[in-house]
């Protein structure tokens, strides 16, 4: 459901959002649905949010195999989203991942 009011506000703003997943990415994973469900919400809300109109984001999903030291094959599901929004300066990229922090609090009443 929350997937859908991304999607009308990409719309109202004639934003595109693709999804290319590789093929080894399967419907079914085992895992906590809900989380994962939040960081979608949180990575595509932010690129709507910060992509001009008639834009386009792109949510990429890719499914990383690696052995383990005593040889087990261990999955990584990683994601990345690619948009043509404002961007964030390099500077700013040690702060993203610390709690209840912006990068840029100037730009918090510019885009909604």
């Amino acid at each position: 459901k929350s997937m859908d009011v991304l999607a009308v506000l990409a719309n109202e703003k004639k934003v595109d959002i693709l999804m290319d997943f590789d093929p080894d990415v399967t419907s079914l994973i085992i895992g906590d649905s809900y989380r994962l469900q939040q960081i979608f919400i949180n990575l595509l809300g932010n690129a709507v949010k910060f992509t001009p109109e008639g834009g386009e984001i792109i949510l990429k999903g890719v499914l990383k195999s690696t052995t383990t030291v005593d040889g087990n094959i261990e999955d990584e599901l990683q994601f990345s989203v690619r948009d043509n929004g404002i961007g964030i300066p390099t500077e700013s990229e040690a702060k993203l991942f610390h709690l209840f922090s912006q990068c840029d609090t100037s730009t918090t009443r510019m885009y909604r």
